[in-house]
């Protein structure tokens, strides 16, 4: 089947191999939100508090995150398709384990794996495009990576709260394992390594170096200043996501803004949609104008102002605040052009690397602050009952980590040094 999809060499084939490589990055954006829409009876059958929940969540970012250094070696040096459909086998392994088991500690681990399976994604997808794709729409393939992945969150938070609904937990947990099973089917079919002699337009495919080299060129990307300001920028930008989105927006909707659970998915999924229409667009204007620094000044400004404004401003009207929703996704949509600025500072043959150290840095917002969020729940009241139903003075303290984080990335993008055409 492999040898028969290449030798059609037809315009569409990258394009159609770049959308398998999607597809993997919108399961592994499923896997990492999916707890939070379950995050009532997950809560109940594991007696958790608002730390144990934070930390349970963030186990997945515990493999994720230290995983992306050694990801981008290993995809650089063994190819895509290998990569995919081994971390295939770890997803659907954690995402068993996470649904059939009934001790904290079991679940823990299934969602470690979970982690370990998903760090391959994003850095998979967009190697995909450094090999497959023309050079000059490396933006917006970078902004349709990350819709994907959003789209696949509004899908997730909508069709998990139906199936919780209609019928129940226990056959709600084992949905992803379904899936993966699917998924490691497409990837064995129709993923594919270019042969080393082609070429896709203005974007030369080259050979794997060895490790030494690999981690040669590993040390000289850790020893960036770039990369830092890159990653931090993208990791600042990225924890309305990591952090809110993936674990404690439907608590703090909940029980702060008073939303039923089909209005807080609602505001979720408003807040994605404009996730989406910012990464599509900003990556096309991007690519257009060549410029990569501008949208994220503009996105680290919109962004703060939105956070500050949803946290600590007046009680409004639900309308308004799904516009509000709205807006803070648009500006934390341009999150994707720190991967380029990042790919842009190195060679091709490394590009996997950069890639997967910037987004090491960039999910280390994940890793730290979804449990470090609960714990100042538990800090500030200690000795709470009653799940995750804290007071609105509470999470405001608690959530204060994304304005200030917000704030300190406008700073940050102000050192970035403009890579287009460099």
């Amino acid at each position: 089947m492999n040898s028969q999809l290449y030798q059609t060499k037809s315009f569409a084939l990258p394009y159609f191999i770049f959308f398998c490589g999607i597809l993997y990055y919108c399961f592994a954006y499923l896997l990492r939100i999916y707890p939070s829409v379950i995050h009532e009876p997950l809560v109940q059958e594991l007696n958790l508090n608002a730390g144990q929940y934070g930390l349970l969540a963030s186990f997945y970012y515990f493999a994720y995150a230290p995983m992306q250094i050694p990801v981008g070696v290993l995809v650089d040096k063994y190819g895509v398709r290998k990569s995919l459909l081994g971390a295939c086998v770890f997803s659907i392994f954690g995402s068993w384990l996470f649904a059939s088991s009934f001790e904290y500690s079991l679940v823990a681990l299934g969602r470690f794996f979970v982690g370990f399976g998903c760090a391959f994604s994003y850095v998979s997808t967009l190697k995909i495009a450094t090999i497959w794709l023309p050079k000059r729409v490396l933006a917006t393939a970078a902004g349709c990576a990350t819709s994907g992945g959003m789209i696949a969150a509004i899908l997730t938070n909508y069709y998990f709260e139906k199936s919780l609904s209609y019928y129940g937990f226990s056959f709600t947990e084992f949905i992803p394992v379904w899936i993966g099973l699917l998924l490691f089917a497409v990837i064995y079919l129709f993923i594919i390594e270019p042969e080393q002699s082609s070429d896709t337009e203005g974007n030369d495919h080259q050979a794997a170096v060895s490790f030494a080299e690999l981690w040669v060129y590993l040390k000289q990307i850790m020893l960036s200043k770039q990369i830092w300001y890159i990653g931090l920028v993208g990791a600042f930008l990225y924890i309305p996501s990591s952090v809110f989105l993936d674990v404690w927006a439907d608590p703090y909707l909940i029980n702060v803004k008073k939303l039923t659970l089909f209005q807080a998915t609602l505001a979720k999924n408003v807040m994605l949609s404009g996730w989406i229409i910012s990464s599509l667009m900003t990556g096309v204007i991007s690519d257009y104008f060549g410029n990569r620094r501008g949208p994220l000044i503009v996105a680290s400004v919109i962004s703060m102002l939105m956070a500050c404004i949803i946290l600590y401003g007046p009680h409004v009207q639900y309308s308004v605040l799904i516009l509000m929703m709205f807006l803070f996704g648009v500006g934390c949509g341009p999150h994707p052009l720190c991967f380029i600025l990042a790919k842009e500072n190195f060679d091709t043959k490394v590009a996997g690397t950069a890639i997967s150290f910037t987004n090491f840095l960039i999910m280390l917002g994940g890793f730290v602050f979804q449990p470090v969020l609960g714990y100042i729940l538990n800090w500030i009241e200690p000795g709470h009952v009653g799940g995750l139903s804290y007071s609105a003075q509470s999470y405001q303290i608690a959530m204060s980590i994304m304005p200030v984080s917000l704030a300190i990335s406008i700073v940050l993008v102000l050192l970035i040094k403009e890579t287009y055409k460099q």
